[in-house]
């Protein structure tokens, strides 16, 4: 994503501070972004999409997944398979205030924990 971001803000004309003052982000947000030391939260995506197509940006499927409305899905998947958090967490490999923050949509689930969890909630 780093590489598309850069691209797209060189295309717009913009260094990196008019890009973080135009998203209300840091530079070095943006920095870390366009290096790929750093992926994107979702709230920074979608400021950053205000001024950059999503599509564009967007392309892979963990940046695609953060845009979704993934904290409705994760906790669809629990209910349906009638887990409660504690066991849902041991499913998934991590802890059950993280899935409790992520079905809140407090935090972000991170590209790690991301994948370790695709492939066994389905349609994610």
């Amino acid at each position: 994503m780093g590489k598309r971001l850069k691209k797209a803000r060189l295309k717009l004309g913009l260094s990196e501070n008019q890009l973080s003052i135009k998203c209300n982000l840091s530079r070095g947000a943006i920095a870390g972004y366009e290096s790929d030391s750093i992926h994107p939260s979702k709230r920074a995506l979608i400021k950053l999409t205000k001024f950059i197509d999503k599509d564009y940006l967007c392309f892979d499927e963990y940046s695609r997944f953060l845009l979704s409305d993934y904290s409705k899905r994760i906790k669809e998947w629990r209910i349906s398979n009638a887990l409660t958090l504690s066991a849902a967490s041991k499913v998934l490999g991590v802890s059950s205030s993280a899935i409790g923050s992520w079905e809140k949509g407090v935090y972000s689930v991170d590209k790690e924990n991301y994948k370790k969890i695709k492939g066994i909630i389905k349609n994610l």
